[in-house]
């Protein structure tokens, strides 16, 4: 029977009771240490620099001493740096894509509505184009040398997708929109231009695993006069294993061999070896491309499909990334004792080193780092976050969440939680569908075990997707050691896949307390109503999971109590609660639970 007045006196007396074993537990948690992590320094924010180069100079992104970005330029040959541009606001590049006419940069800033800045490097105070709203994995191209761009804007999956191209030379700076296509969650489209004489557009529709779907391609002349024509290709087999959206027309394939083909207009195989299993680094400079071989040395081969260069990195050194520089090769490169930086490699002449900032996998924060770590499931990601100077052995809690925010915008819960030791992992469930979140969030819990995350628990931040970590709780209660859940809108189940025992099965519609079971140890939770809503369902639930757990974890609910939850003494006593269920604070004393 559902609970719906609250005003029947022994359901009055329960509410209260509730209330106050919740109230109890908060005000014995030492939520000073926890105020402490969020009071502290304010950190600065996330920062990745990213590297860019032409053949005179490298381009790199810094932050400068007013704490803004910047991008600078260093001259190869006298070593000379200027400034070509400081942000105005705390936003940072992402992406930077020079024109071939060395006279303009594209750079993709950071945040969750990504903008587009064409900046004029060789004037520097030249006011930049702002393209609103880009897809952050937006394909960044300059065309005919630098007088035309193109990219994708963000839109809702739910509309048709877009290319835009926009004309620099003209008074005219509106894009237009040359290609539409529809969404879908499984495949992806990558975007790429050639340089030659005959210069094309090149649109690459690929499924979840790499197998070319579509490939359409289009002259850069009848886009110039806004009457373009996609022209169908003959798609080549095989799983892709690289293709950049940049100004390569290269694409790498493992097709039985690793393969090279040229896919401006008719699609054509330039080169092939048997290293399957080579790791791959690759990079192009529009007639040639360089990519590994076995021993890790780089390899120069033209369109033909000819080698015309073999270059060693340094002994012990293996590369991560490479950027063709002419007749050189920029490789970041690292060794098995945790080297690494950028060092140049020109034939006829010794290996040098620059000093340009690092761009290894991780992302480099002055007070954190993040780390893109899984793709295992088709549409969903999984980013670490982790205090710089922390070294991971396994021993760190776990903060598990579905919000996907900048980092810029990280609540206080997130920067104590990184100061005191633990490690954050964002799941990222925005193109994942509602059938199969459930899976995914289990898939990604046992790979952060199997990695060695989480060895002193594994706790969720729930301020959204909390029907889906409730039900997660209830249905694998062994796997999370506890969580904080703001606001429950519903308690209905949704059809859908779910993981259990064998093969996944479909889902029973109905309440998230018909998944409750006895002698079940059930992961601590903290469950806090708005103190607007109706909550007796809420209430509901968290009193039959304490009479029903075997476990010593509490669960308990609070209604209204955190009014101000953004406020520093609010995200101390949240903290201060996942901190406790981990291990890393005590209670001043226990309260009895109300059952």
């Amino acid at each position: 029977m559902k609970i719906v007045q609250k005003n029947l006196p022994e359901v009055s007396k329960y509410w209260r009771e509730q209330q106050a074993y919740g109230m109890a537990i908060l005000a014995r948690l030492p939520a000073e240490h926890a105020l402490d992590a969020i009071r502290s320094r304010a950190p600065e924010q996330g920062f990745q620099s990213v590297v860019a180069m032409n053949a005179d100079a490298a381009y790199f992104s810094e932050r400068g001493t007013d704490n803004r970005a910047r991008i600078v330029r260093r001259e190869f040959e006298t070593g000379k740096e200027s400034v070509v541009w400081v942000a105005r606001d705390q936003r940072w590049p992402v992406k930077i894509s020079l024109s071939s006419d060395k006279k303009r940069a594209a750079i993709l800033l950071s945040g969750i509505n990504a903008d587009v800045l064409l900046i004029t490097v060789t004037e520097s105070d030249a006011e930049p184009l702002t393209l609103k709203d880009a897809d952050v994995r937006t394909a960044m191209l300059w065309v005919n040398g630098g007088s035309s761009f193109v990219y994708q804007p963000r839109r809702d999956s739910r509309l048709s997708q877009e290319l835009h191209f926009i004309q620099l030379e003209k008074n005219d700076r509106v894009p237009k929109v040359i290609k539409r296509w529809d969404y879908h969650q499984d495949s992806k489209v990558t975007v790429v231009a050639s340089q030659s004489s005959k210069s094309a557009l090149t649109w690459v529709e690929s499924d979840a695993d790499g197998r070319i779907l579509n490939i359409h391609s289009a002259s850069i002349g009848a886009l110039e006069k806004n009457t373009p024509v996609w022209s169908r290709q003959k798609a080549p087999a095989g799983k892709i294993l690289r293709l950049q959206a940049d100004q390569s027309t290269f694409l790498v394939l493992e097709n039985g061999q690793r393969q090279v083909w040229e896919v401006s207009g008719t699609p054509r195989k330039v080169w092939q070896d048997e290293l399957t299993k080579t790791p791959l680094v690759y990079a192009v400079d529009g007639k040639n491309f360089w990519i590994n071989d076995a021993g890790g040395d780089m390899v120069r081969i033209s369109a033909e499909g000819k080698k015309t260069q073999k270059l060693s990195l340094p002994d012990a050194y293996r590369p991560d990334l490479a950027l063709p520089v002419n007749d050189r090769v920029a490789v970041f490169a690292h060794n098995k004792d945790g080297a690494e930086g950028w060092v140049f490699l020109q034939d006829g002449r010794s290996a040098e080193w620059l000093q340009l900032p690092s761009v290894s996998t991780d992302v480099f924060m002055s007070e954190w780092r993040g780390r893109q770590v899984w793709q295992k499931h088709k549409t969903a990601g999984m980013r670490i976050l982790t205090a710089s100077d922390l070294e991971l052995d396994g021993k760190q809690p776990v903060l598990l969440t579905t919000q996907m925010i900048a980092d810029a915008g990280m609540p206080p819960v997130w920067r104590g939680w990184l100061k005191k030791g633990g490690v954050i992992a964002q799941l990222d469930l925005r193109k994942v569908s509602s059938g199969a979140t459930l899976s995914v969030m289990d898939e990604a819990v046992e790979w952060l075990k199997h990695e060695g995350f989480g060895a002193s628990g594994v706790v969720i931040y729930a301020v959204s997707d909390q029907q889906l970590v409730m039900e997660y709780l209830l249905r694998m209660p062994g796997k999370i050691t506890a969580a904080y859940v703001s606001g429950l809108p519903d308690t209905r189940l949704q059809t859908g896949k779910v993981v259990g025992a064998g093969k996944s099965r479909e889902t029973a519609r109905g309440d998230l307390y018909d998944l409750l079971r006895r002698e079940t140890a059930y992961p601590g939770l903290w469950l806090d109503s708005a103190g607007a809503v109706d909550a007796s369902e809420h209430l509901k639930l968290v009193g039959a999971m304490q009479l029903l757990t075997k476990g010593v974890r509490p669960q308990f609910w609070t209604q209204g109590t955190l009014a101000e939850k953004s406020s520093e003494n609010g995200q101390a006593g949240i903290l201060a609660f996942l901190l406790w269920q981990t291990g890393g604070l005590s209670l001043k004393s226990v309260p009895p639970a109300t059952k």
